[in-house]
Parts: structure tokens; sequence; C-alpha cells
């Protein structure tokens, strides 16, 4: 599922994460659904597995990890990212904002940076 593709990610009105990155811990190492590392930002999708019981434990031990190194985590269940896109999209953008992002250019801005 390409899930960069509702609302404003991966366009002008938000930055592109670094789809599936991965980063090496002092336990492990562990990839993302998507990371904004500039802004301390991991969104992780949760497929229906993540429902089970050890994926309960494994994601909530992961995403406490991911907190205490100042990580900021937001969780989407694909079932709600499907029915519900526009306000987890939103959340995404909150988060941004909320951790320095300045926002889409201005049409001024990319005038500037294109001469």
């Amino acid at each position: 599922m390409n899930w960069t593709s509702p609302g404003c990610v991966g366009t002008p009105d938000c930055p592109s994460p670094t789809a599936r990155c991965c980063t090496i811990d002092r336990t492990a190492r562990r990839s993302f659904d998507a990371e904004w590392t500039e802004y301390g930002l991991i969104v992780e999708i949760d497929g229906i597995h993540h429902a089970e019981a050890p994926a309960l434990i494994a994601d909530a031990l992961r995403q406490n990890d991911l907190t205490n190194n100042r990580s900021t985590v937001l969780r989407i269940p694909v079932l709600a990212l499907r029915t519900e896109p526009a306000r987890f999209v939103t959340q995404i953008r909150t988060a941004l904002l909320a951790r320095g992002w300045r926002g889409p250019a201005t049409s001024e801005e990319v005038e500037q940076t294109s001469h």
C-alpha cells in the first residue's frame, strides 16, 4: 500500500519522509514506515497483525524506546488510514509543524529560489 498518497504527505503541503527507513540502536536494527529525521517524527502503519499479543508488546517496547530517545511516534491503523486518511494526515502535518517544519513554501519563496 502506498500510504503517502492521501492528503498532504509527499506533496508540497508536507515534506516527504524517508519511507521504510532504518536505524540501528544499541539493541537492534529497526525499520519504520516513515521517518522525518530532521523533525524527530516517526509514523508507523499498523496492520492487523499488530493486534496480536506478541506484536502489541514489541510495539509498546519499541515506541517507548523511541520516545525515550526523543522521537515522537504516530501510530496509524491501516484500516483507519483507508477510511479516514485526512484526519491522520492532519495529525502528521500538525506534528511536523510543532517540531519546526515551517509549512509549504509560499509562491514568493518558490519564485526567489528559482532565480
